[in-house]
Formats: C-alpha cells, structure tokens, sequence
C-alpha cells in the first residue's frame, strides 16, 4: 500500500474527534441517549442488534 493511501487510511479516516459535555461523565451521556432514542440502534454485531433501551438495560452500572 503507497505510504500516501495508508496515512489516509490510517490517520484522516479516524479522524473522529467531537466536541462533548466534559462536564458530564460517560454514563450520564449515555442515559442522555437512552432517554432521546432508545429505539435507536446502539451497537451491531453480525445479524443481533441492540437499542439503547436493550443495552440500557443489560448494563451493570445503571443509573436509576
């Protein structure tokens, strides 16, 4: 691969920084989610896909 294409690859394509809430922790940002979109789709693997709601509600450190 051409040291051009892979620099590319490897280091604009993940280029996925984004502004957040520092002022929140990850968690709480999380259940932000669940409560706009928990029919949205939070995580795909193969065929199983999960909402935020389902995700949501397998997790151990939930917030009530």
């Amino acid at each position: 691969m051409p040291p051009e294409e892979r620099a590319y690859l490897f280091e604009e394509l993940n280029r996925t920084a984004a502004p957040y809430p520092s002022e929140q922790c990850i968690n709480q940002l999380f259940e932000a989610q669940v409560r706009n979109a928990p029919d949205a789709v939070a995580v795909l693997h193969a065929d199983e896909r999960l909402s935020y709601g389902e995700l949501n509600g397998r997790t151990a450190w939930r917030i009530i």
